[in-house]
């Protein structure tokens, strides 16, 4: 019998999970770097940076909402909600936590708390779930 999407696959949700770990600490390790400094050769634009935290915080989000809803047990609509109140947490909390490392460490190394910068994150990663909460919930019903 075929397997449904979303049904245990442990390989593939250890895949996403370490794939937005990876990405949350490439992010973290950047942060102080070209992109921050604004070296990268991207197009010049308003709010670009605002729209870097958005992506990322989509991308990174993302990958964790499909890993944990592949991780989880059970009903494949309590593993959606789990996935999703537990990667928006994550995202949300970790976020907020290196806005606010920036705002007492940050100063040294040129960066400062930015209220607008944990609002594109939470636009992004708020973005990311209710992109998933669709997809999976349609997933679910087939």
């Amino acid at each position: 019998m075929k397997k449904a999407l979303l049904e245990g696959r442990p390989r593939l949700a250890a895949l996403l999970l370490a794939g937005g770990a990876a990405c949350f600490v490439l992010l973290i390790l950047e942060g102080s770097g070209a992109a921050a400094q604004g070296e990268l050769p991207l197009p010049a634009m308003a709010h670009r940076d605002k729209l870097l935290h958005f992506g990322a915080h989509l991308w990174i989000t993302s990958l964790l909402l499909w890993g944990l809803a592949l991780l989880g047990s059970g009903p494949a609509r309590g593993r959606v909600l789990r996935a999703l109140a537990m990667a928006l947490a994550l995202d949300l909390g970790a976020g907020l936590a290196i806005e606010l490392a920036q705002a007492t460490m940050g100063a040294a190394h040129g960066r400062v708390f930015d209220l607008w910068d944990v609002a594109a994150n939470a636009a992004g990663a708020l973005a990311a779930g209710g992109l998933f909460l669709v997809m999976a919930l349609r997933l679910t019903r087939a």
